[in-house]
């Protein structure tokens, strides 16, 4: 369908009334720096999303929620909506995938995978995420979260619409969807079916208060059909009857009883109805935005209670508080070091090498000391050995009239170490772990404020200066609080946001001048890398 601006349809959107302005919590440069900031940190990067969707939502246009079932053909319902082809319309305009259509100067599809990597395609395009069932294709979706279409169309201008996929058994919808929109327009036709999973939505729909309108596409059924039965599905929720083909005919012949009859005038006044005013949509936002920060508090003060923050920071505070003598090492200390060290290349070699149960049993037996946790697994294992040494004893001496009970059991021990084996591999993996740090704090101890201790601090410190975007971040959100104490929610979050101490600027210089005055010593650098090695071990037990 081409574009008319004589069309009434034209005519009409262009009535709906629509803001240019967003609506924003603080400058809007202000909170895109902000959200740069989190964006650049792996572990604010979800809340760096949830921010730049605020920042997107503030503008004053109204969020539309779209939800039908495979049979509801909401493709042709969007195209028509907006008087143009944009949703492939094939097999009843079914679509696979979460997707947002919005106002904007420049055209573009992007879509937006779930490891936050965003790759740029063209309109005609869209039905690779959409409709395309190739391998490719399904490839893709398996890693799509949504796909952003920006389109230039005076609707657009008012409305967002928030596109879901199509459901068939069970209709399922972003929990980001569902909270970022304002309205619902939610396509039936004859084979609506009222699913438990339906009304499961709709029941949240009304819990979050939104405005919600079933449209009745009168092209795909008979209004006297056995939709109309489902009242108790239905309930209180409007109703509205609309053809799309009579619209499409309107638009293309530019005839007024056609659009009349299409009643899609309806549909306009609905939206129109929807918008918030200018003061409840700005409560909306900043309240949105309140939630957001109580999130990034939340999320921050995590972050500084677990590593590699808190590893990062306790060993740059642990130097800082301890004396400054000794600077230089004795040929006592560092023999003891090498010793060491190669102790915990030995041990290094011997876990990488673990492949089967038996290796990993004889490991253990080496350091059980260190290793307690190991004693009963030996044990089970152990016993499965005897046991198999006597049931291949008994098979080969012909000593079993019936050696099939024997083997039951040799199976139920070898059972008995595997279950054991998995219930305990997390506790025996940090039993390891901890031996390997064990030897590497008392080389950090002898050495004292050799160049391995150096190395290990200053990788520490780049640790923490990670962490400067979030800091900027946490300050810039500080700032725009501070400018809202207006709203009842802003003093307890800045109480909060305040008590988070980010301060490790004072170790970090600290210790850059320190190293300055210690004698580096060609000591073996080296930084242990462990892998869970034991959630790859082969049992290979035989018998």
């Amino acid at each position: 369908m081409e574009k008319n601006n004589h069309t009434q349809y034209e005519k009409r959107i262009q009535q709906i009334e629509c803001s240019e302005q967003p609506v924003l919590i603080g400058e809007k440069q202000q909170l895109q720096r902000i959200q740069f900031l989190l964006s650049k940190h792996m572990s604010t990067r979800i809340t760096a999303r949830k921010l730049r969707e605020l920042i997107a939502d503030s503008k004053d246009d109204l969020k539309l929620l779209v939800i039908g079932d495979v049979y509801a053909d909401k493709a042709t319902f969007i195209n028509t909506l907006l008087n143009r082809h944009v949703m492939p319309s094939e097999y009843h305009g079914v679509s696979y995938v979460h997707t947002i259509i919005h106002y904007g100067e420049e055209e573009s599809v992007t879509a937006h995978f779930l490891d936050g990597q965003v790759a740029q395609f063209s309109l005609g395009q869209v039905e690779l995420f959409a409709i395309s069932d190739t391998f490719s294709s399904q490839m893709m979706r398996s890693g799509l979260d949504y796909v952003d279409i920006v389109l230039k169309h005076d609707l657009l201008k008012a409305v967002t619409i928030f596109d879901t996929p199509s459901y068939q058994k069970s209709v399922f919808v972003k929990e980001s969807f569902l909270k970022r929109s304002q309205a619902v327009v939610w396509l039936a036709n004859h084979q609506f079916k009222g699913l438990p999973s339906e009304r499961a939505l709709l029941a949240r729909i009304g819990q979050e208060q939104k405005e919600m309108l079933f449209l009745l596409n009168e092209d795909s059924y008979n209004l006297s059909s056995e939709i109309l039965e489902k009242q108790d599905f239905f309930g209180a929720f409007k109703q509205l009857s609309v053809s799309f083909q009579a619209l499409q005919e309107a638009v293309e012949k530019d005839e007024h009883a056609l659009y009349q009859s299409s009643n899609f005038d309806q549909l306009f006044a609905y939206i129109q109805m929807c918008r918030l005013d200018n003061e409840a949509f700005s409560n909306l936002i900043h309240q949105r935005f309140f939630e957001w920060v109580d999130r990034f508090i939340l999320e921050i003060r995590s972050l500084v209670q677990r590593d590699p923050y808190l590893e990062a920071y306790s060993m740059l505070r642990e130097f800082m508080d301890e004396s400054d003598d000794a600077v230089y090492q004795s040929k006592e200390q560092e023999h003891k070091i090498h010793e060491l060290e190669k102790t915990f290349e030995q041990l290094k070699k011997e876990y990488h090498q673990l492949e089967t149960s038996y290796q990993l049993v004889e490991f253990l037996k080496a350091h059980t000391a260190e290793l307690p946790k190991s004693k009963k697994l030996i044990q089970l294992y152990t016993e499965y050995a005897s046991f198999v040494q006597q049931y291949k004893r008994g098979v080969s001496q012909q000593l079993f009239t019936d050696p099939e009970p024997k083997r039951e059991e040799v199976v139920r021990y070898e059972q008995q170490f595997i279950t054991y084996f998995k219930e305990q591999k997390s506790a025996l993996l940090h039993e390891i772990q901890q031996l390997f740090i064990e030897i590497e704090k008392q080389i950090l101890e002898i050495e004292n404020q050799s160049e391995y201790r150096v190395v290990r601090l200053e990788k520490a410190a780049k640790r923490l200066q990670a962490f400067d975007p979030i800091v900027q971040a946490k300050t810039e959100i500080t700032s725009i609080l501070e400018q809202k104490t207006m709203y009842e929610d802003v003093p307890h979050l800045l109480k909060r946001i305040k008590e988070i101490n980010m301060d490790y600027a004072p170790v970090i210089t600290y210790f850059e001048e320190k190293k300055k005055q210690l004698a580096v010593e060609d000591v073996q650098q080296k930084q242990a890398v462990y892998q869970d090695i034991l959630d790859e071990l082969l049992l290979e037990m035989t018998y």
